[in-house]
Order: C-alpha cells, then structure tokens, then sequence
C-alpha cells in the first residue's frame, strides 16, 4: 500500500508451479485478493485442502530493479524459519566464489515462495560452478542464491 517497499526473503522452488506469499506480509502491505480454496499436492502423493485464502497480486522489485507484478496465494506459513546463514564466512571457503558480491544477512521468515509460474524471475541468468561437492552460485532477476 502507498508503495512501501518491505525487504522479503523468498524462497525458489523450482518444484512448484504457483506462487504464495505469507498471510503477514500481505496484511502489512493492506493488499486485498479474490477468496478461494488451495489444494496443495506434494511430496508422496500427499494433498492438503487449505480454504479462505486469497489469490492477489503483488509489485516486487528485484535486484535489477524491476519491478514485476507476480500473482500468487496466501498461506498462514510457506516454511520452517530460517537460521541466519553467515555468508562471507561460507563463501571464502571455496575459489569460485572468493570475489562474490556480499549476500543480504537473510534469517527468519520466509515471505514469499515464487515457484515455476514465475519462471523468467528464477531461471539463472549467470552461474558460477565449483567442484561436484561444492555450491553453485546462480544469479536471477531477484538476485543471487545457493544451490548446494
């Protein structure tokens, strides 16, 4: 609402084919959305019903500073907080990535989970690749992740 722009940390999932934002961040940004009921399938042939949610769209700006309307559902949680990562530490440990620009301190919740429906925001656009054990860096229109 009003434009405000709310740091996110989002998660790629490149095994989904929709998107969702935490109910949170959408309540904080005063965005409304059409009701529907979700039927999540997952892992295992599992299959959850989820009802009173809200299908919305959202403005983000990514890291080349874009901004893109994205579409999606609220969930109450999209996953498991996340403990703080110290990436300058990590990083130094391996050759292909010692000149790597400095990663956002990202920890706590994740907000928005942008799955395949998105799929020009997450597909790499740049990749750095180290030995089979180690991560591979891969630059999107959001920004840079940690595969590995």
């Amino acid at each position: 609402a009003d434009g405000e722009l709310v740091p996110v940390n989002i998660l790629i999932d490149e095994g989904s084919d929709s998107t969702l934002f935490c109910t949170a961040l959408v309540r904080r940004l005063q965005l409304a959305g059409q009701k529907q009921t979700l039927i999540m399938e997952g892992v295992g042939e599992e299959s959850s019903t989820h009802r009173n949610l809200e299908y919305l769209e959202m403005k983000l700006k990514t890291a080349l500073c874009e901004i893109v309307t994205i579409h999606g559902s609220t969930m109450p949680s999209i996953a498991k907080l996340v403990r703080i990562v110290d990436w300058e530490k990590l990083i130094k440990r391996w050759a292909h990535l010692i000149d790597f620009p400095p990663f956002r301190v990202c920890s706590g919740r994740i907000y928005i989970l942008i799955g395949l429906d998105h799929a020009a925001l997450i597909t790499p656009i740049e990749s750095r690749f180290g030995r089979n054990d180690e991560p591979t860096a891969s630059k999107t229109r959001i920004g840079w992740t940690l595969q590995g």
